[in-house]
C-alpha cells in the first residue's frame, strides 16, 4: 500500500514539476563524551559528542546522504572536526537554488530520498509537506525535542507548532536565532560613505528625500571620475526588487493585511499607488540603476564592488558585510573599505526606520523513515552539540587550536579563514550562526559594530514601522488561496514593467492591473474572513 501511495505521489509531482522547469530561474544563512544510548533526560545540558580515546562511545561510524548547496566548498578543518567527534561521515548531493525544489519534490515523491533531505520549506508548500508526512514519506522525528539544546532552539520558534501534522513532528526548522530582535530581518541601505564626503552630503542618517538627492548627485558629479553614464545610483540584490524599495514608500505593496477587521489587498490600496508613482519617478530620473530591471541576483553587487554604484540594498549580516568590504579591498587597495560600504540609517518618506520583521526559522529538513534509530540517534547527538554553546563556539569562530586560540583571556588567530555560510550548510541546516554573531572576536570590529548599529536603530526606535510575519495567514489554506496567493509575482512585474516603459501614464496603468485582478483578490479575501476573522 505504502509504494502504491509513493507510485501516486510521484506521477502528481512530476506532472507539476515539469510544468514548472520550463518557468524556474535564479532564486534570489570537545564537549562532555556520551553514550547514545544513554537516556537523554540523563545527559548533560551540553549533550556533546565523542572522546578519540579508549572509550570510544561511537565505535560504529555512520554515513549520512544528505543535499547540500555548496559542495565544492564543503571541505574545510570544521567538517573534519564534526567527522572525527562523532565518528561520522556525510555522502554530499549537490543542489542548486534553480534546481533545490525540483528534486527534493522528486526524492519525496519517489521515496528514493536521502537520509537527510535539506529543504527550502515554506508555509504555502504546509499542505504538499503535510501529504508526503501523512504516506509516511518522512521519518516520524518527535524525539528530537529530547535533546535539550534543540528543544531549547525548538521552543523559540512560534513556526514550529504549524508544521505539526496531527500532533506529529516530521520536520526540523533551522532556527534563525533571532527571537532577541524580535526576528528582524537583517536587510538594509549601504552607500559610498567616502563619495558623500567628497561632496559634503555625508550624514549620519538619512531621509528619504536626502537619500534620493544623495544618489542623484552620484549619477550626476561622478564622485569616482568613471566617466560619464558610468557612475549609478541606487541597486538592489536581485531577489529583493522592486518590491522592497517600494516598501519604504508602501509597506504592504504586496501580499494582505488587515484593516478595519477585514483583509485588503495590499495592491489595491491608493498607497500603492505612490508607491509605484516614486519607483517610476526614481527610474525616470536614473536614480535606480538603469539596468536593475533585468539584473541578476549580484549583478548589483558586483556593480558595486566596482565601483560604479553608490547605494546599495541587500542582506546586512556579518558574513555577507565582511565578505563584500573584503572585495572592495581587493579591488581598490587604497581605499577604507568601511567608508566605502558603510551602513545607510534611512528614514521612509513618512519620517519613520523600516523593519522587516522575518520568519523565525529559514530551511528544514525531513528524514528518511529508513533511517534506523541509532544512527538516528547520532545524528541528534551530533545536532544537539551544534545546538548548544560549545558548538555555536565553533560554528562561528572555528576549531579552536587550528583556526583559533585563547591566550591571557584573549583570542588568537592562528589563521586567517572566517568560514562563510557557502561552507556550513551542513550546521546552518540545524541553526543560523555566523550571520547573527556580532560579537564573535575573530570578525573585523569595525564589520561587527556597523552590522549592530544599523540592527539597534530599528530596534529601538520606538517610531519604527515593523512589516510583521502573520503565521495564520502565511500557512492559511483554502482552494482561491492556494491557487492564487497574493499575485506577489504579478505586482513585482507590472511594476517593473510600468518602470521599463517611457512615457507612460502611470496611474492609468496601475489602476487597469488592479481592476483585472481584483476579482481573484476578492475571493481569497472572502477566504481570509471567514477563516481566520470569523
Amino acid at each position: 500500500m505504502r509504494n502504491f501511495k509513493k507510485l501516486i505521489s510521484l506521477v502528481c509531482v512530476l506532472v507539476m514539476v515539469f510544468s514548472l522547469l520550463a518557468g524556474c530561474g535564479e532564486k534570489e544563512s570537545p564537549g562532555t563524551a556520551q553514550d547514545p544510548t544513554t537516556p537523554q533526560s540523563q545527559k548533560e545540558n551540553e549533550g556533546s559528542g565523542a572522546k578519540q580515546g579508549d572509550d570510544n562511545e561511537f565505535a560504529e561510524k555512520f554515513t549520512y546522504q544528505v543535499n547540500i548547496l555548496h559542495v565544492d566548498e564543503a571541505e574545510t578543518p570544521l567538517l573534519d572536526f564534526y567527522r572525527q567527534k562523532f565518528n561520522i561521515d556525510f555522502e554530499l548531493i549537490p543542489v542548486t537554488w534553480s534546481d533545490w525544489d525540483q528534486k527534493v519534490r522528486l526524492w519525496a515523491a519517489s521515496g528514493d530520498m536521502p537520509d537527510l533531505m535539506w529543504w527550502d520549506l515554506k508555509p504555502h508548500q504546509y499542505r504538499q509537506f503535510k501529504s508526503f508526512a501523512e504516506q509516511d514519506i518522512f521519518k516520524e522525528i518527535s524525539a528530537v525535542t529530547d535533546y535539550p539544546n534543540l528543544k531549547k532552539l525548538a521552543d523559540e520558534l512560534k513556526s514550529d507548532d504549524y508544521f505539526m501534522v496531527d500532533g506529529k513532528r516530521y520536520v526540523w526548522t533551522s532556527s534563525r536565532g533571532t527571537a532577541h530582535t524580535n526576528n528582524l530581518g537583517d536587510l538594509g541601505f549601504y552607500y559610498r560613505k567616502d563619495w558623500a564626503e567628497k561632496l559634503g552630503m555625508a550624514k549620519d542618517e538619512y531621509t528619504w528625500d536626502e537619500m534620493l538627492a544623495l544618489a542623484k548627485a552620484f549619477v550626476e558629479k561622478d564622485p569616482e571620475g568613471n566617466g560619464s553614464g558610468n557612475t549609478h545610483g541606487v541597486g538592489c540584490i536581485g531577489w529583493g526588487f522592486p518590491h522592497i524599495i517600494a516598501q519604504y514608500v508602501f509597506p504592504h505593496i504586496t501580499g494582505y493585511y488587515v484593516e478595519n477587521e477585514s483583509y485588503v489587498w495590499g495592491a489595491a490600496q491608493p498607497q500603492a499607488l505612490e508607491a509605484v508613482k516614486m519607483m517610476k519617478k526614481m527610474y525616470d530620473e536614473k536614480v535606480i540603476w538603469q539596468d536593475q530591471l533585468f539584473a541578476k541576483s549580484k549583478d548589483a553587487e558586483n556593480k558595486y564592488i566596482a565601483g560604479q554604484l553608490g547605494v546599495y540594498f541587500s542582506n546586512h549580516i556579518i558574513n555577507h558585510v565582511n565578505r563584500i568590504r573584503g572585495e572592495i579591498k581587493k579591488a581598490h587597495p587604497d581605499i577604507d573599505p568601511a567608508k566605502a560600504f558603510a551602513p545607510m540609517p534611512l528614514k521612509t518618506p513618512a519620517g519613520k526606520h523600516l523593519a522587516f520583521q522575518t520568519p523565525d526559522y529559514w530551511s528544514a529538513v525531513v528524514f528518511s523513515p529508513e533511517m534506523s534509530d541509532e544512527k538516528f540517534e547520532r545524528l541528534l547527538t551530533a545536532w544537539d552539540w551544534i545546538a548548544g554553546e560549545e558548538g555555536f563556539d565553533y560554528v562561528t569562530k572555528g576549531v579552536k587550536g587550528v583556526d583559533w586560540d585563547e591566550k591571557d583571556g584573549q583570542i588568537v588567530d592562528l589563521s586567517d579563514r572566517v568560514y562563510s555560510n557557502k561552507q556550513l550548510d551542513l550546521f546552518r541546516m540545524v541553526r543560523l550562526t555566523e550571520e547573527y554573531a556580532v560579537d564573535n572576536p575573530r570578525v573585523d570590529e569595525q564589520v561587527r559594530m556597523d552590522v549592530k548599529s544599523l540592527r539597534d536603530v530599528r530596534l529601538d526606535n520606538s517610531d519604527t514601522t515593523w512589516v510583521e510575519v502573520n503565521y495564520d495567514l502565511d500557512f492559511f489554506s483554502a482552494p482561491n488561496k492556494d491557487k492564487y496567493g497574493a499575485f506577489d509575482e504579478d505586482v513585482k512585474e507590472k511594476l517593473v514593467d510600468i518602470m521599463a516603459k517611457p512615457g507612460v501614464d502611470v496611474e492609468a496603468e496601475w489602476n487597469k492591473f488592479v481592476q483585472n485582478t481584483m476579482p481573484k483578490a476578492e475571493k481569497v479575501i472572502q477566504e481570509l474572513d471567514e477563516g481566520l476573522l470569523k
